[in-house]
């Protein structure tokens, strides 16, 4: 009988715990380079929140969606109109455009409403409102048949035509586009998985970004699609979180295709950036050109356009997971943060009082109204 001298193993030693991400890590709420304006009429459980002209008075009200409700109230705070929303599913609003339809006085507003992210209950479909009076009319343009009931974005251009991108399985995306009047069968764009942005395109194409390619965990990419003919995928790195294609002037030209927010990886706790970043095309060549990251941030997760300091010029606004930034391209695209603060909602730009500087319309922490603080 042999007897085992060997040492005794060493014990495994304890990981040591790290700390968690600082772009990972929620960020409370604190306004930087920004001034915020509470609207304590707003409903409490508001999840979308924009403005319009929906009564015809050239004057911007204010929208809220919470779940299951429709408010119009005046800047002023007071209450225009009411209603319900689908009453199937118990659905919540996830994405909200408005448009001046051809003929008409006032601004229509056009809802997706899908899974509420907290209930876990809702079916998708997409509604058009229009204002008479007090009343709200309410058209149901599209409700299909999905296995998961998220919307992933929703988009309309200076004609009218919305584009529709929606899950129909747990990865496979939908889009939809749907010209006006809005009296007829939608017409499919694409269909996809993991599309994550849509955007008008010039000559009636249209831009498509990915958050993943068709390897599971592989990178996303971006691309145009015309006449349903895929284009080569334009130079991105990782996925596409966020997509922008810039308002050009009548009789000018922008050398920037798009904007971009890239950087996205599975390992978001490490990996991921949140990348703004530029298409250009030199040559007949596209090209990308990184103009920042954000350093508290793993994503870039909506861009916008517009004018927050009234000197005719146009900024560019992002939300990160943490950061709310402007950069003004006559500046090198120098960052700007306006806020720090959590949360996923897409950017909505609007002038609501009228004075020349669009104001950011935020539903989260609470509904406000935030606009540059100056002098910037």
């Amino acid at each position: 009988m042999s007897l085992d001298h060997s040492p005794p193993l060493p014990r495994p030693q304890k990981r040591p715990r790290q700390a968690p991400s600082p772009m990972v890590k929620p960020h409370c709420f604190q306004l930087v380079n920004a001034q915020k304006r509470l609207l304590p009429f707003a409903p409490r459980n508001t999840l979308c929140f924009t403005a319009g002209d929906f009564t015809g008075d050239k004057k911007l009200e204010l929208l809220f969606l919470t779940p299951g409700e429709i408010y119009v109230y005046s800047n002023e705070g007071t209450l225009i109109a009411q209603a319900k929303g689908p009453v199937q599913g118990n659905a919540a609003p996830l994405r909200v455009v408005t448009h001046r339809e051809r003929g008409r006085p006032h601004e229509s507003f056009f809802v997706a409403w899908g899974r509420h992210t907290i209930a876990r209950q809702g079916t998708i479909s997409l509604w058009r409102y229009t204002l008479t009076g007090k009343k709200i009319k309410a058209t149901n343009l599209y409700s299909p048949k999905s296995k998961r009931h998220d919307v992933q974005d929703l988009r309309v251009d200076s004609a009218g035509t919305l584009l529709f991108a929606f899950f129909t399985s747990k990865y496979e995306v939908e889009v939809r586009r749907f010209p006006p009047p809005y009296n007829s069968a939608p017409t499919l764009v694409q269909r996809a998985n993991m599309i994550s942005q849509v955007a008008f395109y010039k000559a009636g194409s249209t831009l498509i970004g990915r958050i993943y390619g068709d390897t599971p965990g592989s990178d996303g990419e971006l691309y145009r699609l015309t006449k349903g003919v895929k284009s080569p995928p334009f130079p991105t790195q990782g996925g596409v979180r966020a997509l922008l294609t810039p308002r050009v002037k009548a009789g000018s030209t922008n050398p920037i295709l798009a904007y971009v927010g890239d950087g996205w990886n599975k390992n978001y706790g490490k990996k991921a950036r949140a990348y703004l970043a530029a298409i250009t095309s030199k040559g007949g060549k596209l090209q990308r050109r990184l103009l920042d990251t954000l350093p508290m941030d793993f994503a870039l997760f909506s861009l916008a356009q517009g004018d927050l300091d009234g000197d005719k010029k146009l900024e560019i606004v992002g939300k990160g997971n943490n950061t709310l930034a402007m950069w003004r391209p006559n500046e090198k695209y120098k960052r700007h943060v306006l806020a720090y603060l959590s949360g996923y909602d897409p950017i909505v730009l609007r002038d609501v009082d009228g004075d020349g500087r669009d104001e950011i319309l935020l539903s989260k922490p609470s509904p406000m109204l935030l606009s540059l603080r100056t002098p910037q």
